[in-house]
């Protein structure tokens, strides 16, 4: 590769990083003051972004992994309590009003989790995580992995089975995900990002399902609310169609990631 264009990646991943430094900041008060679930949501991104930027370096990459931990227990449960309120909103009151103790049992744990997210805000830990990332220099923490990234997807691809255990898709995610800002990050990648984005949102739906009715069976366990067992089934019931709607659609998805990566020789080409 032209020394020139490794340059140019290296000031163009230090640029994120400052920026992406800066969104941290500004998305933190709203988070503070719990204003809009999307701001615990770009938290997260931005903490994903940041770790494809300075996965090389274990120290920062620990951390942020740290950090990105809290907001994910209470980003999980947005994403749950959005996603089964709008699925009650469909049903007759007299049944929806069934979901309400599976409701308010997520917003305990969402109460309990944002506690925990408060307190890594307030900690010692986070504010030196932030002196860390302000003073990290590129040649310390880029990681341009695209081509590494991508056969790990493809290995992973290769050993789908005909009907993959909802395990197998999620992993494929993650590695999916892992690509996607690698992707994001080189010079000339931009088909091989969007595709890989097309696919991480489909097999993001697959396991937002998955888990939804996970819960909704947990929960269930937990309640003796008489009319909560038939709103649950209703519920479970929705999540697995919206899996094998999302099963439908793999292969195409699939296909269309490969098909912009033969594009691009230096991703699939060993070395």
């Amino acid at each position: 590769m032209d020394p020139s264009n490794i340059h140019q990646m290296t000031v163009t991943a230090a640029d994120q990083l400052r920026s992406l430094l800066k969104l941290v900041r500004a998305h933190e008060l709203g988070a503070r003051e719990d204003r809009d679930p999307e701001d615990v949501h770009q938290l997260r991104v931005s903490v994903r972004r940041m770790r494809a930027i300075v996965r090389s370096d274990k120290g920062l990459d620990r951390e942020l992994r740290w950090f990105g931990r809290s907001l994910g227990a209470v980003r999980d449960l947005d994403v749950l309590l959005a996603r089964l309120g709008t699925q009650l909103a469909t049903f007759p009151p007299e049944e929806a009003a069934g979901g309400e103790p599976l409701l308010d049992a997520l917003r305990s744990e969402r109460t309990e989790a944002r506690d925990r997210m408060l307190v890594v805000f307030d900690s010692t830990r986070y504010q030196d995580l932030l002196g860390a990332l302000k003073a990290a220099t590129p040649q310390s923490v880029v990681d341009t992995s695209a081509a590494k990234a991508f056969r790990s997807v493809d290995k992973a691809i290769a050993e789908l089975t005909t009907d993959p255990p909802d395990d197998d898709l999620h992993e494929l995610r993650v590695k999916v995900k892992r690509l996607r800002y690698a992707a994001e990050l080189t010079n000339g990648l931009g088909p091989v990002a969007q595709a890989a984005k097309e696919l991480q949102t489909l097999l993001g739906e697959h396991q937002d399902a998955t888990v939804a009715a996970s819960t909704v069976r947990r929960l269930l366990k937990a309640t003796a609310d008489p009319g909560a067992a038939f709103v649950a089934g209703r519920l479970v019931q929705a999540e697995h169609e919206c899996k094998l709607w999302c099963r439908s659609r793999l292969a195409q998805k699939l296909a269309a990631l490969r098909a912009a990566a033969a594009d691009h020789p230096e991703l699939t080409t060993q070395g």
